[in-house]
């Protein structure tokens, strides 16, 4: 065989080796229930199936991506549970190819590059069940798509290529805006290097970024939903993104958290590698393709701090780039190596493997072959205490869900309407029963940053609906979320209004764990 086949040979070999990869790391995650995120996203999305219009009929903070995403796992899975986390495997298998393709734009080891796409989804699939499938985490394909199409225009010198890749930049931007820092930073590097050629390529760039972004709107202006979008994210998210860390300024919570991360054995420490790798690596791999690494860890990195959470799926933007970064020490020949760079690889290597192997490793797969051999069924594993009983002083219980959605499910007509004051949309989606106002969650509605304008337009919908069950839930007090201690058993007692409506035309019918059930006054 010459050179060339060789070549492909390998290529398709290590290819499959991804595939399999994907499989053997990603498969546990087909047994995950959701958490509340993912039963949002899709309990909007099944809405928008519905005819729903997005916003106007159903309160979402989010923009738009997020739920077509959830509206295509749907459509091509169906209405179930699994739906977005097959579409999830085959979104972070796609991510890992694309790694794969940057990292052979960089060195010459044929085998750095295989080692990226692995190291990048066992980062991923490390975290847990709350945190795959969560829109930080779908972030990562359409922008590793826009890096990989740069590095292309570049090397190429395919100025069309700047457009496509902007297109890419424009679809991470739709699911979360702070990734879209992005963009400067590539303008800024083609104009340092092409100085007055680099002004086409970066208003193409520029103008690929703005296209998703002006269809959207200029969708959600013919749907007539634009307004509601814009109240959203104007009136509502700035509010939203200053609740936690209410005793701090914003630099102080990023003084004290963000800091904190990177000072951590996780991907603080696998970052200082990921840095080291870029610094240290071989002088003959491409520097450009470095230079926008690092650009790509930076922006993930603004990313993460403006959204003031701190939350684990915040830092899945990261791992894309970290994985590029590790492999830096790997992507020359091994014989160019020397100790260092072979030690601080390996170091950074072993940070990312070893977490896979802690947290919920030998159960997830136990739960997994159970399942495919038959001697559990998908329902069973989503009742298990593995995700989130309130017995085990949590928030949040997967077996509640379930419970609550049947026996709504069972008492209840499909046309039939029900409200949950709580944050636990994935019981309209389980039980298929349409909620009675636009509010599928309750926290833009109760503690000090509540709108008056809303409270008044929920109560108004509950008096028209006059929804058959009303839920009511305890021990969910989300601090981050609304700014307050209060659960949602509490802010019920306080918000006056709500709390005698339900009294005048609802009488307790029973409790499951933490969810009160209340039915309508025959």
């Amino acid at each position: 065989m010459d050179t060339q086949s060789i070549n492909k040979s390998r290529i398709w070999t290590q290819t499959a080796i991804i595939v399999l990869a994907v499989v053997v790391f990603g498969g546990p995650t087909l047994m995950y229930p959701f958490g509340r995120d993912q039963g949002e996203y899709a309990w909007i999305a099944a809405s928008a199936l519905q005819g729903k219009v997005i916003y106007t009929d159903v309160f979402n903070v989010k923009p738009p991506l997020t739920h077509v995403i959830h509206e295509a796992a749907i459509l091509l899975f169906g209405h179930h549970m699994v739906s977005i986390r097959i579409l999830d495997m085959l979104w972070q298998g796609a991510t890992a190819i694309l790694i794969f393709k940057i990292a052979k734009n960089i060195g010459e080891n044929s085998f750095a590059p295989m080692l990226a796409a692995i190291l990048y989804l066992i980062m991923y699939y490390t975290t847990a069940f709350w945190t795959t499938a969560q829109t930080d985490g779908f972030i990562n394909l359409p922008v590793t798509a826009g890096i990989l199409l740069f590095l292309y225009a570049e090397e190429r010198n395919r100025i069309w290529l700047y457009a496509v890749s902007g297109v890419a930049i424009g679809l991470a931007t739709l699911l979360k805006y702070p990734i879209g820092i992005l963009l400067p930073f590539m303008a800024v590097l083609v104009l340092f290097k092409l100085r007055k050629n680099g002004v086409i390529p970066t208003l193409l760039m520029g103008f690929g970024t703005l296209l998703p972004l002006g269809c959207s709107a200029i969708f959600m202006f013919i749907s007539g939903n634009l307004d509601a979008f814009l109240r959203t994210q104007f009136a509502y998210i700035s509010n939203y993104s200053t609740m936690p860390w209410q005793e701090l300024s914003y630099i102080g919570s990023v003084g004290s958290v963000f800091l904190l991360q990177l000072a951590s054995p996780g991907v603080g420490w696998i970052s200082l590698c990921g840095w080291l790798g870029l610094i240290t690596g071989p002088a003959r791999a491409r520097t450009i393709p470095k230079i926008v690494i690092a650009l790509w860890w930076i922006s993930a990195a603004i990313h993460f701090i403006i959204q003031n959470k701190f939350y684990t799926y915040h830092i899945l933007p990261l791992y894309a780039p970290l994985a590029l970064m590790l492999v830096q020490f790997f992507i020359d020949e091994p014989k160019t190596l020397n100790r260092v760079q072979i030690t601080l690889g390996f170091l950074g290597i072993f940070l990312v493997v070893f977490p896979f192997f802690l947290s919920d490793f030998q159960q997830k797969y136990i739960r997994t072959w159970r399942v495919l051999t038959g001697s559990d069924s998908l329902q069973t594993v989503y009742l298990s205490d593995a995700f989130g009983a309130y017995n085990k002083n949590t928030d949040f219980s997967s077996r509640a869900d379930i419970e609550v959605a049947d026996y709504i499910a069972g008492q209840t007509q499909p046309s039939e309407k029900i409200f949950i004051w709580g944050f636990e949309p994935e019981i309209y989606f389980l039980s298929q029963r349409e909620n009675a106002t636009r509010f599928i969650y309750n926290f833009p509605l109760y503690g000090p940053h509540a709108r008056v304008d809303l409270q008044q337009e929920f109560i108004s919908d509950l008096g028209m609906q006059k929804p058959v069950y009303m839920l009511i839930v305890k021990n969910d007090a989300i601090p981050h979320v609304t700014a307050t201690s209060e659960d949602s058993w509490a802010a019920y007692k306080s918000f006056t209004d709500f709390h005698d409506f339900v009294s005048i035309h609802y009488h307790f019918e029973t409790a499951i764990e933490d969810f009160v059930i209340y039915r309508l006054n025959q």
